[in-house]
């Protein structure tokens, strides 16, 4: 099991460097230099930071990735150097919670976050987690959200699987431009949160799951379309509200139970719902539904 981390620096209030610590074990090839430690975000003053990065290596390898964030923020997108395989930026508080860092190089997993101190009261600072990922490199991205705002621009990079779990969280997920391989199963968990979802064309995602409990979601399939998609959908008492592109037909399956469906255009047939190119449309999205005391909206545009 390789060591935590091959470079480390952490800042105080004031951003004085205390340490560097470089482990001379690991290969050159793994090493990531971090030049210049960025000045802690307005949101995280007087909280400590920690920076933590790996080069990619000669191999590109697939990596699993897991996020565990329970309070603060989450900003996570891409790599501009095609050299990084990651880099992490943490800001926290650590009387209060506790940083989350374990890289597997022979596994090839990682596991980062930040989790609360048992005991500990609330903190009215903001930690703030931001992690870039390679975009050259096949990812399995798993991330556990708590009381976290959190903006997930996933666009260009490799994703062959992603989950979000999003608890009392505002969430903005989007595909700015096409996921660069196809997606083996996107699935979205949002219990008392909001969770906005962009550009989901662009996810190449052939599978979805979204479950929705008192929180809502909205999920908007723009983007380039490869392919047919199939989502599973389950809303509780929550709102689920579903843009898609007008040239994609669409087919509702619903079971519902004291549950609103708003479906502005369609048309029954037996017991599902269709856009009226659903017969024509080059590519489909077809929706299997069910809802209790939720709301179900779905516009064609």
């Amino acid at each position: 099991r390789a060591p935590m981390s091959p470079t480390l620096r952490r800042t105080a209030a004031g951003g004085r460097t205390r340490r560097a610590v470089a482990l001379p074990a690991l290969l050159p090839a793994l090493l990531l230099a971090l030049a210049l430690a960025p000045a802690a975000p307005a949101g995280a003053q007087g909280l400590r930071t920690v920076e933590l990065g790996r080069a990619v290596g000669q191999e590109a390898a697939p990596l699993q990735v897991r996020v565990r964030h329970e309070v603060g923020s989450v900003v996570l997108h891409g790599a501009d150097d095609r050299s990084r395989l990651y880099h992490v930026a943490l800001a926290y508080d650590p009387a209060r919670s506790r940083p989350i860092h374990q890289f597997d190089s022979t596994a090839r997993t990682l596991h980062v976050g930040l989790e609360r101190a048992e005991g500990r009261g609330r903190d009215d600072r903001r930690p703030e987690l931001r992690l870039d990922l390679a975009r050259t490199v096949p990812l399995d991205l798993h991330l556990d959200m708590g009381a976290v705002e959190a903006d997930l621009d996933l666009g260009g990079m490799r994703i062959r699987r992603l989950g979000v779990e999003s608890g009392a969280s505002a969430a903005l997920l989007h595909f700015d431009s096409p996921n660069a391989t196809e997606m083996q199963l996107l699935s979205l968990d949002v219990g008392a949160a909001s969770l906005s979802a962009r550009g989901l064309g662009n996810a190449r995602a052939r599978e979805m799951r979204v479950s929705v409990g008192i929180g809502t979601a909205e999920l908007e399939f723009g983007g380039e379309w490869t392919g047919d998609v199939n989502l599973d959908l389950q809303v509780a008492l929550g709102r689920a509200r579903i843009r898609v592109p007008e040239e994609v037909g669409v087919r509702v399956d619903l079971r519902r139970f004291l549950a609103g469906f708003e479906r502005a255009g369609f048309v029954r047939r037996g017991d599902s719902w269709y856009s009226p190119n659903w017969d024509s449309a080059p590519r489909k999205l077809h929706v299997r539904a069910r809802t209790v005391l939720g709301d179900l909206e779905i516009e064609r545009r």
